[in-house]
Parts: C-alpha cells; sequence; structure tokens
C-alpha cells in the first residue's frame, strides 16, 4: 500500500495504480497511473460522505474545481476569509454552503456542462480581476510605476 499525500489528504492509501521506482543514483520515488481519475474518484468520494467537509476535504474540491479561494467565496455567497478558515482552522463550514460545494463538484464531473461553464466563467472574472491589480514596475534609474 502507498499513502497517497500528494493530493492534500492525510488518509488516502492506494492498493494499486502506483509503481515504485528505485534508482542508486536516486533513490525511491513513485508514479501514479491516471492521477486525474484518481482525483475523480477521491473527489466523489469526497462529495458522498454522510457527515460536514473537513478543511483538507474543502481545499481539495476547491482545488479540483480549479478555484481560487475567492471564486468559491462568491458562488458560496460568502466572504472569502470564511473559505481560507474552513481551510486552513477548525471554523464549520456552514450547512448551505457544504452541500453547494458538493453540488458543484458532483455537477462539474458528472453534469452535462452547464455548471463547469459557470465556474470557468467565474474563475476568468477572478483572474481578470487580479491581473488589473498588479502593479508592474521597472527600475530606470529609479523605480517607476510602468505604463502599459
Amino acid at each position: 500500500m502507498y499513502h497517497y499525500t500528494m493530493c492534500g489528504l492525510p488518509n488516502v492509501w492506494l492498493e494499486n495504480g502506483f509503481q515504485v521506482h528505485r534508482s542508486k543514483a536516486y533513490g525511491e520515488s513513485v508514479s501514479i497511473h491516471d492521477v486525474k481519475g484518481l482525483h475523480r474518484a477521491i473527489g466523489l468520494d469526497i462529495a458522498r460522505v454522510p457527515r460536514a467537509l473537513h478543511r483538507d476535504e474543502i481545499r481539495f474540491l476547491r482545488i479540483e474545481l480549479d478555484m481560487s479561494q475567492r471564486a468559491l467565496a462568491d458562488v458560496l455567497g460568502v466572504k472569502e476569509i470564511t473559505v481560507r478558515k474552513w481551510e486552513t482552522t477548525d471554523a464549520k463550514i456552514s450547512g448551505p454552503a457544504d452541500r453547494l460545494l458538493r453540488i458543484l463538484y458532483l455537477s462539474a464531473v458528472d453534469g452535462d456542462g452547464a455548471v463547469k461553464q459557470l465556474i470557468d466563467e467565474f474563475n476568468a472574472m477572478d483572474r481578470r480581476e487580479h491581473e488589473e491589480s498588479i502593479r508592474r514596475f521597472r527600475d530606470e534609474d529609479g523605480w517607476r510605476k510602468k505604463i502599459a
């Protein structure tokens, strides 16, 4: 069995679907067969667990949805700091947000594509806002703002 921690979850053990490689020069390494499929299986399992989501699970689902904390907060109708607290502290996710996150994930991976398209639109808006807030500076005998 292999303890798969690269997904950010502490309790994932693989019985198969991986290969251990040993090299005198580099030591031991592991390759995972079909990481995308593995993450989909993990996500489906998390989305169907009959208890409130834990912080690592919230983060896993958000990352698998390719959403920033800000974009997820916008979709769930909460502040970005709230999502950050859910992912990094013992703060509990609210029931409606928990259910909506599960629905978003399940619809994105198994749905008709409409939810995935909506998530992509939220991500694009978030990225545009982030890009607009980046300040560029250059040094020409002193630092000053670069005019685009």
